[in-house]
């Protein structure tokens, strides 16, 4: 492989940043890599003599056909991703999230959702997940509920909370999937079990009114327990309403006050609302 140091475009041009990418056959290329073939390392030759390799880190080399660039402002290369890293060491998922909302980078929607689509097609369940944020909202991509539940299902899959809570959430209400309350409630479940603090609540709020599911009271109060616990205070406040207005005395009273003491200290505002009323009264 030809040494870096004698490419003319490392030589001259050391004022600026540029990635040169290099092939086992002998040849570069400086700009976007399409290439399917060939082992590629870079090169930051800002105000260098003698660029630094800057990836693979650690030095080697990687197949060309993992490889994105693309040219920046004033045709200065900008970042680079790759299947699982790029050169932070994060993946593009990572980068897109700086794309998306402007922290290190410019902020570029279409940017961000170029990315998520990279990371998604790389098997990552974040990008996946990202991608159906984006395709929901109309970030970068026109607002498209289909693709949105198609990319949150990808996510699903792939055990992601975020897109299990989301996919639920769309078949609960008919966006962008046919309306299904009893699968709603599913998703909601798998995400609540992974760790989705308001999936905990919407499942156990199912549960108290029979949206998908029978009535359950028991049920009801053991998720809106676990989102509770989790820390969502919507979560605790649901669950004090719905402890102090089931019949059991006064020590159901003092825990539903609890709850609601809580959420009100953590700033959430309807517990706190609910602690001028009646409803957890403890007699004296």
């Amino acid at each position: 492989m030809t040494a870096a140091t004698s490419y003319p475009a490392i030589q001259k041009r050391t004022n600026r940043h540029y990635l040169l990418v290099e092939s086992d056959s002998s040849t570069s290329t400086y700009g976007s890599v399409t290439g399917p073939y060939g082992r590629v390392r870079l090169y930051d030759s800002s105000g260098q003599s003698d660029p630094k390799q800057v990836f693979p880190p650690g030095g080697g080399a990687e197949t060309i056909g993992n490889l994105a660039v693309w040219e920046g402002a004033d045709e200065v290369p900008a970042i680079l991703v790759y299947s699982t890293f790029n050169l932070g060491g994060e993946n593009p998922s990572h980068l897109g999230v700086f794309h998306y909302t402007g922290q290190s980078v410019p902020k570029n929607l279409q940017r961000a959702a170029e990315l998520f689509q990279l990371a998604c097609d790389g098997d990552d369940s974040i990008g996946c997940y990202n991608l159906g944020v984006v395709n929901m909202r109309g970030d970068g991509v026109p607002a498209n509920l289909t693709l949105a539940a198609k990319w949150f299902q990808r996510a699903c899959d792939s055990d992601d909370p975020g897109g299990c809570a989301w996919l639920g959430k769309l078949y609960r209400t008919g966006q962008g999937v046919p309306a299904d309350a009893a699968r709603a409630v599913g998703l909601l479940k798998r995400a609540c079990d992974r760790g989705n603090a308001g999936a905990c609540r919407t499942v156990g709020t199912s549960y108290s009114t029979g949206d998908g599911v029978g009535v359950d009271t028991a049920k009801a109060a053991q998720f809106l327990s676990q989102g509770c616990e989790i820390g969502d205070m919507a979560a605790c406040t649901e669950l004090a309403e719905l402890t102090c207005r089931t019949p059991g005395g006064s020590e159901d009273a003092v825990n539903g006050a609890g709850l609601l003491q809580k959420a009100c200290t953590r700033g959430f505002k309807r517990a706190c609302e609910l602690q001028t009323t009646e409803l957890c009264h403890t007699p004296h």
